[in-house]
């Protein structure tokens, strides 16, 4: 069980970090769709991401939904290497 969670961790992650590489936010509405995780599941995980640091939420006061999740720093730079090294 406990590898499954990080295997979807992992797809949640690179689908963000696929996304901000393209240009595009993700809101929390999104994250079920971009993870194809039922909603309720992918909201949860990301909550998870936010508390251990490697995802930040900017809220949306307007609508919670429309809250952008983006990758923090280091994260994003640890994927970027991960992405050049299977390219090369």
């Amino acid at each position: 069980m406990r590898d499954e969670a990080a295997d979807k961790m992992a797809i949640m992650l690179s689908a963000i970090h696929f996304r901000e590489m393209q240009g595009q936010t993700t809101t929390l509405r999104q994250l079920h769709q971009i993870s194809e995780m039922p909603q309720p599941e992918a909201l949860s995980l990301v909550d998870k991401l936010q508390k251990s640091g490697v995802v930040e939420i900017e809220t949306n006061l307007g609508d919670a939904f429309e809250s952008r999740v983006t990758l923090n720093g280091d994260t994003r730079k640890r994927l970027n290497r991960a992405s050049t090294r299977e390219a090369a």
